[in-house]
């Protein structure tokens, strides 16, 4: 199931975009536009009692993009996490989503995506 995000525009000059997601047990989000965006920062915040993971995908593709590549940070990680924390994002694609794994029904997560751009008004 897909789930929809909420979007933040306009934070420091346009020069900032904000996406969340929130997720249950098994959920995808839906897939979010980062073109035009150089840096990315990801923050996951789980809520419940089973192990969860959640995988950061990307695509190049356009329109609804058939596969999604797990993305990595920058220290070359997949990021595919299973604690709450706050990573970058090393690829730079056009579409980004998140995917959730695993929990047991009482998992919820948040996902966060920070982007922004440099020189632009």
């Amino acid at each position: 199931m897909a789930t929809t995000i909420t979007e933040t525009k306009g934070l420091s000059g346009n020069n900032v975009r904000l996406l969340q997601w929130t997720l249950a047990q098994g959920e995808t989000g839906d897939w979010a536009e980062k073109s035009g965006w150089s840096d990315a920062q990801v923050e996951y915040q789980i809520s419940g009692t089973a192990p969860t993971s959640i995988a950061m995908q990307g695509s190049l593709e356009k329109g609804t993009p058939t596969v999604g590549q797990t993305l990595r940070d920058s220290f070359e990680n997949t990021l595919s996490l299973t604690a709450n924390t706050l990573r970058q994002i090393h690829e730079d694609c056009g579409q980004i989503r998140p995917v959730i794994s695993g929990g047991d029904g009482t998992t919820s997560v948040v996902i966060i995506v920070r982007l922004t751009r440099v020189g632009r008004g």
